[in-house]
């Protein structure tokens, strides 16, 4: 495997915790949380990256979602920017984990 990118619906309001047991999705959920995103080191500049979130983006449409959120850590910030990702909040992630709360609208 290059590459992965997992997401599920979840309540754009919340943040999910680190530790979380996602047993089930929530029935309230009113986004697609992007919970990693990952190309090996010898597969990047391919635009991997790049197509896996055009058909996150794909699926999500089909499924009427339009509203996206994260927890942007490792200094990632920039690289949720470039596909249209605003910080609303920082935080700590984790135990002790620099991060951001990112979020995107998408208009159909």
């Amino acid at each position: 495997m290059a590459a992965y990118v997992f997401s599920h619906p979840w309540r754009a309001d919340e943040i999910l915790p680190l530790d979380f047991d996602l047993k089930q999705v929530p029935g309230e959920a009113t986004c697609l949380y992007i919970h990693d995103l990952a190309v090996l080191q010898r597969f990047r500049g391919r635009g991997i990256a790049d197509r896996l979130l055009e058909n996150l983006f794909s699926l999500a449409d089909s499924l009427g979602y339009r509203d996206y959120t994260l927890v942007a850590v490792q200094d990632s910030e920039p690289f949720w920017a470039k596909y249209g990702f605003q910080i609303k909040t920082r935080l700590t992630y984790g135990a002790s984990t620099p991060a951001s709360k990112m979020t995107l609208t998408r208009h159909h």
